[in-house]
């Protein structure tokens, strides 16, 4: 396209081509410009409409959910395939018995991990957080699978009314992560009541449960109730009962 200047001094045939070609061009780019402006309102239109698309969901699983690890992840298996036996210990941040049973229950724990028995530390307590157990764990040292919030399911199954406490369960078929409870109940018999406790422990009724297991031999039921701190329920929480 020329100068505007060149439509001065250019003859009347080329003055009228260079108004036409001013025109033409006007014309295009007033079309692109029209042209852009319709593709971006499209585009716009088109990112709202995908942003308002709800985002697929993944199908729930249909795994039993045991509770949850340190990280928030599902628990969906207690026992590692093969293993003969898995215990549960119970045991609470802030209960000075479950505290003061802490050695007994780690050696136990490494007493029946060399037998391939599994072993998890339940905090059954509503009350719970995750930084609370992993500052407690650190603390009194314990080192181990940890499970945290075990659901309802789990509790009734086995039904813990205290901490400290213990259960042994036998996995059902290899493979299979369900279980029967052989065991609940105390620990050993080191406590006789609140505030009374012999010197030591006379009789150990977990550590011969499981000695039942693996022999396959008929598990006794505990030679007397388990001492310890209440367990704080969900429901009790919420209705502000004490346990």
């Amino acid at each position: 396209m020329g100068h505007p200047g060149d439509a001065v001094n250019a003859p009347p045939g080329r003055v009228r081509l260079l108004k036409l070609s001013l025109i033409l061009s006007t014309g295009l780019v007033m079309r692109s410009a029209l042209f852009m402006t319709a593709w971006l309102a499209f585009a716009a239109a088109s990112s709202r409409e995908s942003h308002a698309q709800p985002t697929p969901q993944t199908a729930p699983s249909q795994a039993v959910v045991y509770g949850y690890d340190l990280h928030g992840q599902q628990i969906i298996r207690l026992a590692a395939p093969g293993a003969p036996a898995v215990v549960l210990f119970f045991l609470a941040t802030d209960c000075p018995i479950s505290n003061r049973y802490v050695p007994e229950m780690q050696r136990l724990a490494k007493e029946f991990g060399a037998k391939h028995v599994g072993v998890w530390l339940v905090y059954p307590n509503a009350t719970e957080t995750v930084e609370g157990v992993a500052s407690h764990e650190k603390a009194y040292g314990i080192d181990g699978a940890t499970l945290v919030h075990p659901t309802a399911s789990l509790m009734v199954r086995i039904h813990p009314v205290v901490t400290p406490e213990a259960a042994v369960l036998i996995p059902l078929q290899s493979g299979e992560d369900d279980f029967s409870v052989a065991y609940a109940g105390r620990i050993d018999d080191w406590y006789v009541d609140i505030g009374r406790q012999r010197p030591k422990a006379t009789r150990h009724d977990l550590e011969q449960a499981v000695a039942d297991v693996l022999s396959r031999q008929t598990v006794p039921p505990p030679g007397g109730p388990p001492v310890g701190c209440g367990i704080i329920s969900e429901a009790a929480l919420k209705s502000g009962e004490k346990p």
